[in-house]
């Protein structure tokens, strides 16, 4: 029975790996804008200073239409400043575009190029060449190691369990890494399949715990007094059913205008028959 299921539960992966892997087609399109533009770069700025593809593009576990490619200007440290990073780096950036393609500054640490070149949405970012992490002198230094580490050890399977857990953490919305989601960054996908071996290793199968669910009756039975803080505030009933304290709130019944409002109860020949009876009265007694 168990092997049955991890069959289906396999079959079901690879449906949905063949629906979000890029197609070969378009894996060859988007390489072919990245080596366009790495080669306008190297035309343009010097040669001490690099050129590094990196990100999901490099490591291939790019989604279907979702690949961003990510190309690095790797200045040597020492010998180059953070001001050069900032407005060298954005002028040699700014070298690789042709006539007619759209940009626009990005801001993270520090400043860094975005495009659409062909379609596909590039990055070209300034960054420090360094062998260590210790050697950073800004966040963006660190993403080629993290290119060189994950290369060296994800195998062709895993690079698809990448793909499903990123899809699965961009339907929960938690996926990406910048400031309007602070979720899981692509890197961060890659250590946990790295790590777990398997998307299937990255989820529990079963709950270990011994403690059995509650029941119904056992969420909705009232408190013990021991149990009750006489000096915590007292909530609704709304509240104190969500965590389990009663039943669930009955909703109020709303009571038609005619029963509620006493103006409305008096009828308005009622209240003409009224004032009439009332100035009958005045004429009798003058």
């Amino acid at each position: 029975m168990a092997h049955s299921s991890e069959a289906a539960a396999e079959r079901v992966l690879r449906g949905a790996i063949a629906r979000i892997k890029p197609s070969p087609e378009e894996g060859r399109e988007t390489r072919a804008v990245a080596d366009e533009v790495m080669r306008r770069l190297r035309a343009a700025i010097p040669g001490d200073i690099g050129i590094e593809l990196v990100g999901s593009i490099a490591k291939g576990t790019a989604l279907a239409g979702s690949g961003d490619i990510d190309i690095f200007i790797t200045f040597p440290h020492g010998k180059y400043t953070r001001e050069d990073l900032e407005h060298t780096g954005l002028a040699f950036a700014k070298r690789a575009l042709a006539k007619g393609e759209t940009w626009e500054i990005g801001f993270a640490e520090h400043p860094y190029l975005k495009a659409v070149i062909r379609g596909k949405d590039v990055e070209i970012v300034p960054a420090f060449k360094i062998s260590s992490a210790s050697e950073k002198a800004s966040a963006a230094d660190r993403s080629p190691l993290h290119t060189e580490y994950v290369l060296k050890r994800i195998s062709e399977k895993q690079k698809d369990d990448v793909r499903m857990l990123k899809k699965f953490l961009k339907r929960l919305a938690v996926y990406g890494a910048e400031v309007k989601v602070e979720g899981f960054s692509g890197y961060l996908c890659e250590l946990l399949i790295l790590r777990h071996a398997s998307i299937q290793n990255c989820f529990p199968r079963r709950a270990t715990g011994t403690r059995k669910p509650l029941t119904w009756k056992e969420r909705t039975r009232p408190r013990p007094r021991h149990e009750r803080n006489s000096r915590s505030r007292p909530s609704s009933s709304s509240t104190r059913w969500m965590r389990g304290e009663t039943s669930p709130p009955r909703s109020p019944k709303r009571r038609s205008p005619s029963s509620s409002s006493p103006r409305a109860r008096s009828s308005p020949t009622r209240r003409r028959n009224t004032s009439s009876r009332r100035r009958g009265s005045s004429r009798q007694k003058t």
